[in-house]
């Protein structure tokens, strides 16, 4: 009766294990992301940005996730203003290594409109490439950072998960 209690004790310990490898990001886990970023026009964007999980169990302990983002920035200088808004769809493959950190890549495509003051305005569809990381302090909240091509160059903030 001992070996079979100990039995179940440690096979309960593997699932709850293994479960919470998977807590950061994982299949139907939803997180927003707000950060502000350094492009490449003198301007610090705004983005947020919302993904959800859709496929657990790729390579073991990955996960694919898809959303969108918006992204806001503005330049001003002696007579001349820039700003675009953007929005574009993304897809990431989100990786557990380590206990409350979320680390992932993807790919985005999407959609800025510009304005300027003297009427140039190169609207443009743009894909975009980028790795990131998200750190959770709690269950629901922590801090991200992300790098590549696409709103801005580089992006940190906060995210939400729930």
């Amino acid at each position: 009766m001992k070996k079979l209690f100990v039995l179940i004790a440690l096979i309960s310990l593997g699932i709850t294990h293994s479960y919470s490898q998977n807590e950061t990001f994982s299949k139907g886990t939803n997180a927003i992301n707000l950060g502000v970023g350094i492009a490449s026009f003198r301007s610090f964007p705004l983005t947020a940005s919302y993904e959800i999980g859709i496929i657990d169990g790729i390579l073991d302990k990955g996960t694919i996730g898809v959303g969108g983002i918006v992204g806001f920035r503005t330049y001003t200088s002696v007579g001349y203003r820039y700003t675009s808004y953007s929005f574009g769809v993304r897809a990431a493959f989100h990786y557990y290594l380590v206990e409350n950190l979320d680390l992932y890549a993807g790919a985005m495509v999407g959609f800025s409109y510009f304005s300027s003051y003297y009427g140039v305005n190169p609207n443009q569809l743009f894909p975009g490439a980028y790795v990131g990381a998200r750190y959770y302090f709690s269950p629901n909240f922590g801090v991200m950072a992300e790098a590549g091509a696409g709103i801005s160059n580089i992006n940190g903030g906060i995210v939400f998960k729930f």
